[in-house]
Parts: C-alpha cells; sequence; structure tokens
C-alpha cells in the first residue's frame, strides 16, 4: 500500500490530497479558539490516542492467538478475522473501546484538520496488479481501512495521533499568552467590531469568507479602522 504525499506541490507526488470536504480554510479576521476550549480539545485527542492504542492491544492479543494456533488465513481476510477473534476473546471489552472511538471519530478528525494535521491521503494500488486510487482517512481507518495491500501501518496512525496531540499542547501555550495578554483582548475587540458587517451578512445567507480575504475587503476595514480613529478623536475633543 503506498500513500500519496500530503504536500499538495511535491513535484514526484503520485496525487495530490486536496482540500477535504469540511475543512475550512482559516484568516486572521476568524473567531480565535479559546484558551478553554483548547484546553479541552487537548484532553480529547489525548484520550481518544489512549483509546487507539487500547484497541491495538486487543487487536495485537487476536492475531497472536491466530499464529499461536497457525490458523491459515487469507491475507485479504486478516483484519476482518482479527476483530472476529477480538470480540470472541472479550467481547464487552473490544466492542466497547470500538464504540468509544466510534463516538469521537468526528471530533477527532475536524480537530486535526484544524490543527494542521495531514490526516487525508489516498491509497494507490501495486502497479503491478492495477486498481483505482482510493481516498481515505487516517483515523478512520483505525475502524475500517479501507486502503490497498496490507493496509495502514499502526505506526503511522500513531505517529499522526501523536502529532495531533503536539500540535494542541501548542495551541493551548498559544491561547494561554493570549489570555493574559491585555493587548490581545484589546486586539480581538478592535477584530469583532471590524466583522460586524460580514458577519451580518453572513448571517443573512451571503458567502463572505472569500470577500475577506481579497483586497476590497481589506481596504474596508482599513476604512473602518480610520473611521473608529475618527470618531473616537472627536469624542475626546468633544469632552
Amino acid at each position: 500500500m503506498r500513500r500519496a504525499r500530503p504536500e499538495p506541490t511535491a513535484p514526484n507526488c503520485p496525487l495530490s490530497v486536496p482540500d477535504s470536504p469540511g475543512v475550512v480554510r482559516t484568516s486572521a479576521y476568524h473567531p480565535r479558539v479559546g484558551y478553554f476550549k483548547a484546553k479541552s480539545d487537548l484532553e480529547f485527542i489525548a484520550a481518544f490516542r489512549k483509546d487507539v492504542l487500547v484497541l491495538f492491544e486487543h487487536e495485537g492479543k487476536a492475531a497472536k492467538t491466530l499464529r499461536d494456533q497457525q490458523t491459515l488465513v487469507l491475507p485479504s481476510e486478516w483484519k476482518a478475522v482479527v476483530q472476529s477473534v477480538a470480540t470472541r476473546e472479550d467481547p464487552t471489552g473490544y466492542q466497547g473501546i470500538r464504540q468509544r472511538i466510534a463516538v469521537g471519530m468526528t471530533r477527532a478528525v475536524r480537530l486535526a484538520r484544524g490543527l494542521g494535521v495531514p490526516v487525508d491521503f489516498t491509497s494507490l494500488p501495486a502497479p503491478a496488479i492495477g486498481g483505482y486510487p482510493i481516498p481515505f482517512n487516517l483515523f478512520e481507518s483505525v475502524l475500517m481501512d479501507i486502503s490497498h495491500g496490507e493496509g495502514v501501518k499502526r505506526q503511522d496512525i500513531l505517529d499522526t495521533l501523536n502529532r495531533a496531540v503536539g500540535a494542541a499542547e501548542d495551541r493551548v501555550r498559544i491561547e494561554w499568552r493570549h489570555a493574559i495578554n491585555p493587548a490581545w483582548w484589546l486586539w480581538s475587540l478592535l477584530v469583532f467590531v471590524l466583522r460586524i458587517p460580514f458577519i451580518v451578512l453572513n448571517a443573512a445567507g451571503f458567502d463572505t469568507d472569500k470577500f475577506e480575504d481579497n483586497l476590497w475587503s481589506r481596504l474596508f476595514k482599513v476604512g473602518e479602522v480610520v473611521a473608529i480613529a475618527y470618531f473616537l478623536a472627536k469624542l475626546g475633543v468633544n469632552r
């Protein structure tokens, strides 16, 4: 199983990985995450990683059972048989951990994307065998691996989970520095005031994401800053 590199501009990349549906590019004008939300995300992704490790432990024991019994299993059926044996050996524990992972999967994928951690790849078949490229998500392959060949390596999944935890820890540190910095709160207030017209338009059903990133939007916001500064100066003169 070969996976395409996540860098869209890599010259030797067999297949670029575009932004997945639901991925929202953020700009400097979008609301911040906030310290408490960042802290909650860190605790969640750390717990999610722990659950994945427990699942791998269950399946590792099941795989060892099959090898000790010298059970003949086709490569294409190996994963399904391992899951079946794991369920038979500890139905409550194995199915319970799968349920916990499934419940948290959507949040884990969304969080990893938001942290800039690549989790969306494309599985390419061996040239001698042929077949279609299969898009897949690294985290989702924990429960259902649809990639070609022998599937996704567990080490790749754990490395990506560790990277997500590290990115979440970094975000917590950044948000904490922001939380104790009065200048940041003033800046956030100014950004919010500047975005009020776009918030109103967005609430009315207009798509303002693209407009906010172009030159006219920035000129408009510069005009807002000038108007606010003039208003404050005028207010100070009147007093």
